[in-house]
């Protein structure tokens, strides 16, 4: 048995002083053209950017209504993040999944803003749910930039069956080697596609916008990447080519596969403390009062 897919992922060029919206719709058009099932693009792109202040759209509403045409007309999903209006005091960092007939088929709200009660946290209102979609492909969820932090959230998603993860970002890395090593890591624990979308600054230097969206497959592998310009990359990849496990016997077929042998193996009645609010001596710097007494010199 086989699921193949087409995923694609955007790198959109940007200095963030203007919208991305029309140079991500001609990638959307792109990505249609180029045969994809769905394709992500990267965070914020669907709203305007005026002065360091993103705007706020209603969902449904006019910007969705521009990718809503594109999905319908290459019959393909499309992953689109933008800044949603909610009637209250602050909007949220949302992306919406828009299906192959044009329409709105869920939203994921960004869960872990960065720094909850300064920067971001000052802007936008956090999402409280983790939902994962059912595709005519196969499962799927996303996320959003300072989400890649938590592995545990990843965690919950691939339990509810996410096969494949994206996550729109508009993260910057002095060389990309720290995101790199957590999107590998991220798609390896969890054994699932992970896709990343990123803004590209040109000329790329070091700690500005880097690009290189990609699609990983289970083992940390890149499927394609756009590399450091903008622009979109295609992987064709087989949903149910899971690593399968080097056991024999009774044992292979308990454990076929790498995930089943991570999530069969698992302990969660050790991970209690993952779950328990912060405290003030989450934070206290100095050894902690378990810590062995520090050896005397001399």
């Amino acid at each position: 048995m086989t699921r193949r897919v087409k995923i694609a992922t955007c790198s959109v060029e940007t200095d963030f002083s203007k919208t991305q919206r029309a140079q991500a719709l001609r990638l959307v058009e792109e990505a249609g053209e180029r045969g994809a099932d769905i394709v992500c693009l990267p965070e914020y792109v669907g709203s305007d950017c005026v002065n360091g202040q993103w705007s706020a759209t209603p969902v449904p509403g006019p910007v969705t209504e521009e990718f809503a045409r594109l999905a319908a007309k290459y019959e393909m999903f499309v992953i689109t993040p933008l800044v949603e209006e909610n009637g209250r005091d602050k909007p949220y960092n949302t992306a919406v999944l828009i299906d192959r007939k044009g329409r709105i088929a869920g939203r994921y709200r960004k869960t872990h803003l960065c720094l909850p009660g300064h920067g971001e946290g000052e802007k936008f209102l956090p999402g409280d749910e983790l939902p994962v979609f059912e595709t005519d492909f196969g499962r799927i969820a996303v996320t959003i930039c300072m989400d890649i932090h938590y592995p545990e959230l990843y965690t919950a998603l691939a339990l509810r069956g996410a096969e494949v993860i994206f996550w729109p970002s508009g993260a910057m890395d002095y060389t990309g080697d720290l995101i790199e090593s957590l999107v590998n890591a991220r798609a390896i624990d969890n054994q699932a596609f992970f896709v990343c979308s990123h803004y590209i600054q040109l000329p790329y230097l070091v700690g500005r916008s880097y690009g290189r969206s990609r699609v990983i497959d289970c083992m940390g592998r890149v499927r394609a990447d756009t590399g450091h310009f903008p622009g979109v990359a295609v992987a064709e990849v087989d949903l149910d080519q899971t690593y399968p496990m080097w056991y024999q016997g009774k044992m292979l077929n308990e454990y076929p596969t790498m995930r089943e042998t991570f999530f069969k193996t698992r302990r969660p009645e050790l991970y209690g403390e993952v779950i328990k609010p912060v405290t003030p001596a989450h934070h206290a710097r100095g050894p902690s009062k378990t810590s062995p007494p520090a050896r005397k010199k001399g």
